[in-house]
């Protein structure tokens, strides 16, 4: 799947007093030119290229709304389908819109560390073939989607994240599929995909009260 990082097609970013007219600021993993290291960096895209999480085309399948466009991920660097479990409602919840916004905000360098840790836990347990890389960055991944899950009865604010990596599952001709979670805004689990948002593990161990 293509990342599509120069295509940032739809973000929730507000402007503020201070924003140049006909722009909105993103922040972004980016190098200091002065430094040479590497720190968020401010990004700006026209206006015309910005459309809100709650007025994006989405279409329904079976109980989720599936946006009709890529939405721009600022943290991810990345446009991705985004997938609203919503049953009956033909309109992403206010939560999700609330808990996707924020979500914005995030920095994901703690998972890069989270996923070599998957990575050599896959191998330990004979998942996938020794010679698999480490993950240097998320350019290296193949980003897939991002799910809202349920999340009704619950005070706290899920966000999945699945991908697929360049791993080789052993004696396999396909990679190892990932999902990832955060809670909070907060990385909660990386582990091989097994569709948790679905299972009613779901129910009863996240979207609590």
């Amino acid at each position: 799947m293509n990342h599509d990082h120069d295509s940032a097609t739809t973000t929730a970013a507000g402007t503020s007093g201070n924003d140049k007219p006909g722009t909105s600021p993103l922040t972004r993993r980016g190098e200091d030119a002065a430094t040479g290291s590497t720190r968020n960096v401010e990004i700006e895209l026209p206006e015309s290229q910005i459309k809100k999480i709650e007025d994006l085309n989405c279409y329904r399948e079976y109980n989720l709304l599936i946006s009709s466009e890529k939405h721009y991920i600022p943290p991810l660097e990345c446009s991705l389908e985004l997938w609203f479990d919503t049953r009956n409602k033909i309109t992403p919840p206010q939560k999700h819109v609330h808990v996707l916004n924020q979500f914005m905000k995030i920095d994901p360098v703690e998972l890069i560390t989270a996923l070599d840790n998957l990575r050599v836990e896959s191998i330990s347990n004979h998942r996938i073939i020794k010679k698999s890389k480490r993950i240097k960055c998320l350019e290296e991944l193949e980003l897939d989607y991002i799910l809202l899950p349920r999340q009704s009865r619950t005070k706290n604010g899920y966000v999945f994240i699945y991908a697929t990596t360049g791993w080789k599952i052993l004696r396999s001709e396909f990679s190892l599929e990932i999902e990832i979670l955060f809670k909070n805004n907060k990385l909660e689990l990386v582990q091989e995909h097994s569709g948790l948002w679905t299972r009613l593990e779901w129910n009863f161990e996240y979207d609590i009260k």
